[in-house]
């Protein structure tokens, strides 16, 4: 082999050497430990890629511990982040642009290629050719691929950890759903023990001939609208616990795992709206990725137009043909693709289109993310005021009607069925409560979805709520004195 070929193929080794030294491994676990640093920042949870290595069996006895005991709504989100099939699916993208930024740290291959032409007249002996040829352009532009190729890797890490975090908050709506429906459940079975009572009373009454007809009816309409009312409510509640259980990646029977007996307390004080918009804007990771959406295509679209007038790249290489009369003839050789149709002007115009596009997006995302937190948080403050109002005004007063009527029914001032009804009132407004304390918890939950992170939560000043427990004796009013009158 000649000289001049040897070092030509001497180049192309050393420069595929100094390519693989400096790629990148293809194991995507320093991205994953992006992620999960992030997410740890943002929630204080964990996350686990099962990946067939010994943490995935911690991940399960985690899982299985969470769920042994009753769920809270911090949990609820560990045993998502653990057990969700799609975090898993959604965790291979890192994989995928893994994989991409190595490639794109590689050069192409070298190509070699043979001649052999025979002589139609012999004793000549044959021709034969033999060249190396190497694609520079691709060495020249592989550092700029590489820097594109990473940024893309830094927004599938953005992107995945916005599923995470989209998944923590909806694990917390549907939790806070669960458990105040069960709440709701235990109210309306109070509410239908209450109708039950009373149509059990007409009944003796009518029985007696001190009630007519039409009222007997009433009190079993009533009664039959409270149990289908509860059947209702139980219908929902399964739904809801499916909805979780989905969320949770939980594939067993939904009676492995049980919930906390009520929502937890609403705190006293309102969130603190200092500027929630700046930092929703500035940690958001959907934000951020659509900002790195925007760096990426800008590079892209000056890497295509420096490069545009070379689609097919510079081809540069060493050929060497042997004659028959054994003279050698070697020297370099040029492929260029001449740009006389396709200058590059479509691939341009399309790259210019999409970063005009991605970067309007970007903008409609900062405008939908300043009105989501408006939104959110004044959702926040009006449901936690409206709590307040169950709480400090509308209960207490039913909670005193019952009380007055019962004074007035021992006294025998008050019928049973104004003593019933009183009950049932105050019942009402207890459901009342639960559904504005299950909307208070949901809607802070999209806040600190808005937010694009957990907010914490002061509940040193937090009130309990003022109800009576479905299963205490005191919760009934008390029938002596109408039993005794009878």
């Amino acid at each position: 082999m000649t000289l001049i070929s040897f070092r030509f193929i001497s180049l192309v080794s050393a420069a595929g050497a100094l390519t693989l030294a400096g790629c990148a491994s293809v194991d995507p676990k320093a991205s994953f430990d992006t992620v999960q640093g992030t997410i740890q920042d943002r929630t204080g949870h964990r996350i686990a890629w099962n990946r067939g290595t010994p943490e995935d069996q911690e991940a399960v006895k985690s899982v299985q511990a969470l769920l042994s005991k009753p769920l809270t709504a911090d949990a609820a989100v560990q045993v998502a982040l653990l057990n969700n099939p799609s975090l898993q699916a959604s965790y291979e993208e890192l994989g995928i642009s893994q994989a991409d930024l190595v490639q794109a740290g590689l050069l192409k291959n070298p190509s070699f290629s043979a001649l052999v032409r025979f002589p139609s007249t012999p004793p000549l002996g044959a021709d034969q050719e033999f060249s190396v040829a190497q694609d520079f352009l691709d060495l020249f532009i592989l550092p700029l691929r590489k820097r594109i190729a990473k940024l893309q890797l830094e927004e599938t890490e953005l992107r995945v950890g916005n599923e995470v975090l989209m998944l923590s908050t909806e694990v917390k709506e549907a939790f806070y759903t669960v458990q105040a429906q069960e709440q709701l459940v235990q109210r309306l079975g109070l509410i239908d023990d209450i109708n039950n009572t009373a149509v059990e009373l007409a009944t003796k009454q009518h029985e007696a001939g001190n009630l007519s007809d039409l009222d007997l009816e009433n009190q079993r309409a009533t009664h039959a609208e409270s149990q289908a009312e509860l059947a209702e409510a139980r219908i929902e509640a399964v739904q809801n616990r499916e909805a979780l259980n989905r969320l949770l990646g939980w594939t067993e029977d939904l009676s492995v795992w049980t919930v906390s007996a009520q929502l937890p307390a609403i705190p006293s004080n309102p969130v603190s709206a200092e500027a929630l918009e700046k930092r929703a804007l500035a940690q958001r990771l959907d934000v951020a990725a659509a900002r790195k959406r925007v760096e990426i295509l800008q590079k892209a679209l000056g890497v295509k137009e420096d490069t545009r007038f070379f689609p097919g790249g510079i081809t540069l290489g060493v050929d060497t043909e042997k004659n028959p009369d054994r003279s050698r003839y070697t020297g370099p050789s040029i492929d260029i693709e001449l740009p006389i149709f396709d200058q590059g002007q479509a691939d341009v115009a399309k790259l210019q289109a999409q970063l005009r596009q991605a970067q309007a997006q970007l903008g409609a995302l900062i405008v939908n993310v300043r009105s989501e937190i408006r939104e959110a948080r004044s959702t926040v403050e009006a449901r936690r005021n409206l709590a307040e109002h169950y709480r400090g005004t509308l209960l207490p007063q039913r909670v005193n009607i019952l009380k007055l009527s019962q004074q007035e029914y021992n006294f025998m001032l008050k019928g049973s069925y104004d003593l019933l009804l009183a009950k049932q009132h105050e019942v009402e407004a207890e459901r009342g409560y639960i559904r504005t304390w299950r909307d208070y918890w949901t809607s802070r939950a999209a806040l600190e979805k808005a937010v694009g992170g957990f907010l914490p939560v002061d509940t040193s000043e937090a009130k309990p709520m003022p109800m009576t427990s479905p299963k205490s004796d005191e919760s009934a009013p008390s029938m002596a004195p109408m039993e005794m009158n009878h």
